[in-house]
């Protein structure tokens, strides 16, 4: 169960294709930092990745310069020409004017760390406010080979405590939305920029964790009754060197 800042549209990597054989004047690319590990069900896990720009060129976005300079992003990058009338639930409605951007942090709800966005799952995805690709500020810039981590979300435990077992994450990431008019002076959307990993469900760039059970109270007090004879026979021994 995802919060209302993790959009969970259609999922779709960002990836900038070469022409001819060239690389891509900027291109970024998202991986999961630390994808693999192993908790106890009653922990939370911290979800972050790795921002990186695959290309020969400096990628920036500038919200203060406004959609007439394209908000500071290069080529190929540019303001989508058809948006969303969410409110009519219509879609590829061609803007007339653009308003402003915002910035989102998007999960997928059918992966098994979730049963959905509507209902109760394994973990419950929480946006730590002010953190992450929320503090970027108006201008983020990232120059060629340069990465940038950051917090995307915290999965805490539906309930304190979760199964024991394997869940995986595939398609997570950054974003920005942004906000216009159509003809009619309806509200539209659209992404102008994503940025996500796996988008192909592909279990080797993916996020995994095993959580495990936590010890029972009585299985602690058993273990440590049988390791008191043993440090008690090591204190002894070094007495008598």
């Amino acid at each position: 169960m995802f919060l209302s800042k993790i959009k969970t549209i259609a999922w779709a990597a960002l990836a900038i294709s070469s022409i001819g054989g060239a690389q891509a004047a900027a291109q970024l690319t998202a991986t999961f930092r630390d994808p693999v590990g192993t908790v106890l069900a009653t922990d939370a896990i911290d979800v972050w990745i790795k921002l990186t720009n695959v290309g020969d060129e400096a990628f920036t976005f500038d919200r203060d310069v406004g959609p007439e300079a394209n908000y500071g992003m290069p080529s190929p990058f540019s303001l989508p020409s058809v948006g969303s009338n969410i409110a009519n639930s219509l879609s590829n409605v061609p803007f007339e004017s653009y308003d402003r951007v915002s910035l989102f942090v998007f999960g997928r709800c059918t992966e098994t760390f979730t049963t959905g966005c509507n209902a109760a799952g394994a973990y419950v995805a929480q946006v730590p406010a002010g953190q992450g690709w929320f503090a970027v500020g108006s201008r983020f810039t990232l120059d060629p080979s340069a990465s940038l981590e950051m917090p995307l979300f915290t999965l805490t435990p539906d309930g304190g405590t979760a199964a024991a077992g394997s869940y995986i994450a595939y398609n997570v990431g950054v974003g920005v939305f942004i906000y216009g008019k159509d003809a009619d002076g309806n509200t539209l959307q659209a992404d102008l920029l994503r940025i996500g990993t796996c988008p192909t469900s592909d279990v080797s760039c993916a996020f995994q964790r095993t959580v495990v059970a936590v010890p029972e109270p009585d299985a602690v007090a058993m273990m440590l009754t049988g390791l008191l004879p043993i440090a008690a026979a090591v204190r002894r021994q070094r007495r008598r060197r």
